[in-house]
């Protein structure tokens, strides 16, 4: 949990929101990368 330990660094909600979010759309691009490349 990388985005975690960022966001008590930053120890902003704002920040934590943005991290999650940005956490949830690179690991549903990875998901669609994988799925069109196999």
């Amino acid at each position: 949990m990388f985005a975690i330990k960022l966001a008590r660094m930053y120890g902003s909600k704002i920040s934590y929101a943005n991290l999650k979010l940005f956490f949830n759309i690179s690991l549903t691009f990875y998901y669609f990368y994988n799925l069109i490349l196999f």
